[in-house]
């Protein structure tokens, strides 16, 4: 599950957001570390996010408030997305790049970059 704890603006082209996240994680512990991403319409870059480190516990069903930096990318405006959100196909038409460190309890770390996720299908992959 996903929900918005807060959104709080920084000037005109960042943002700080806080969501609560239910993880179901069966496994060890897994850090995610490293974690960044862009967000995209139709083949364009409109925002980059940053978030610091998290730790999922293992064995568990826990709910983790996750933390990023979002930031308008060079050439977008806030008009620009704010009319993006208000169009029906934008999510349809949205795609992530994404980018994180995972490291599991023992010792295996790999780099994970995952290209054109689409942004609807993550969410509902989250919601799960």
């Amino acid at each position: 599950s996903v929900a918005l704890e807060s959104v709080s603006p920084k000037g005109f082209r960042a943002a700080t957001v806080s969501l609560n996240v239910g993880v179901h994680n069966p496994a060890a512990r897994i850090t995610l570390s490293d974690i960044s991403g862009e967000l995209m319409v139709s083949g364009k870059v409109i925002g980059k996010v940053a978030m610091p480190p998290v730790v999922l516990a293992a064995r568990t069903d826990s709910t983790y408030r996750l933390t990023s930096e979002l930031s308008l990318a060079d050439g977008v405006s806030l008009m620009q997305v704010l009319a993006l959100a208000g169009q029906r196909t934008a999510l349809d038409q949205a795609t992530a790049n994404i980018n994180a460190t995972v490291k599991v309890k023992g010792g295996l770390v790999k780099k994970v970059k995952m290209e054109d996720v689409p942004v609807k299908e993550l969410l509902e992959h989250i919601k799960k």
